[in-house]
């Protein structure tokens, strides 16, 4: 997906192992990665212990689980809502969190006009934007958090919309990303921790 076209210089260097596609699918990608390097067991038992996790939050939850969960990235180049195949989105649904009717479909993301703000109606909403020290970057989260539909939403009037954090939530797609996430849920939450 990102490296493709420099495959053939990458493997002139060294053997080169890639996988098609990031997000979603990350936890079949460690495995890739984890046979490649002769460590499938280890990758099967970091996998293991991310789903006794999972399932540990889902259980302290409680009736919480049933929250709807909107997922947004607000950015100068364009704003997106995550969908149930993108990172963040594939562990929300293994926790078992609703999604918003908008956002509760197969793919990656959608764009987001300021328009459409009112489809990111949810229980909570987890937000992001790049680098917090890029002026660009901030003046552009400012002006979509000071607007008056998304001030509108209940998540919002309640306190319970969240920057988290960008590198963490979209870029990075792997299993350490991934405990990070269930971290953030947790001090969300108010949980104890299960790392």
């Amino acid at each position: 997906m990102r490296q493709e076209k420099v495959y053939e210089q990458l493997s002139a260097i060294a053997p080169t192992v890639m996988t098609e596609t990031l997000g979603a699918p990350w936890k079949e990608n460690l495995l890739v990665y984890a046979d490649a390097v002769g460590k499938s067991s280890e990758g099967a038992a970091a996998l293991a212990a991310f789903d006794k996790r999972i399932g540990a939050i889902r259980e302290a939850l409680g009736t919480s689980v049933e929250d709807t969960i909107s997922l947004v990235r607000v950015s100068p180049a364009r704003t997106r809502m995550y969908l149930k195949t993108s990172f963040p989105g594939a562990i929300f649904e293994a926790i078992g969190f609703k999604r918003p009717a908008t956002q509760d479909k197969d793919g990656f993301a959608e764009d987001l006009t300021k328009e459409r703000i009112p489809e990111l109606a949810a229980t909570r909403i987890f937000y992001f934007s790049p680098d917090p020290t890029d002026e660009e970057a901030e003046a552009n989260l400012s002006d979509w958090t000071a607007d008056p539909l998304w001030l509108g939403l209940d998540a919002v009037k309640a306190d319970q919309a969240k920057r988290v954090d960008d590198a963490t939530w979209i870029a990075a797609g792997g299993i350490f990303a991934a405990s990070i996430v269930l971290d953030d849920i947790e001090a969300t939450y108010g949980l104890a921790s299960t790392r």
